[in-house]
């Protein structure tokens, strides 16, 4: 199963107050090439956030999720030099959507 299908699916089943959601989701972060420390500190920060903002359904979990870590993406542009070949390396889990992207 890929990376994103196995997220929406444990986002699906999300209990909040479940011990086994969030090592389930530390776990899937760290597959996904986020990092030990960071997916350790992620999940601890929305465990925190879902029981301060009493969040408990599957969607507000997602949402607080993507929150948090959008916190730690950064924006950049691809400026191809004209007349020069250009080699652009993307790199990502599988099932993120790097084909679809460069199809774009």
């Amino acid at each position: 199963m890929k990376f994103a299908d196995r997220l929406k699916t444990l986002l699906g089943i999300a209990t909040p107050d479940s011990e086994a959601f969030y090592e389930e989701l530390a776990d899937l972060l760290v597959e996904g090439d986020l990092g030990a420390s960071l997916a350790f500190a992620v999940t601890e920060e929305l465990r925190a956030s879902c029981r301060r903002n009493r969040i408990t359904g599957a969607q507000g979990i997602k949402a607080e999720l993507k929150s948090l870590l959008s916190a730690y993406c950064l924006a950049g542009t691809i400026a191809p030099e004209p007349g020069r070949l250009n080699v652009f390396l993307l790199l990502g889990v599988n099932g993120v959507g790097k084909t679809t992207s460069c199809a774009k």
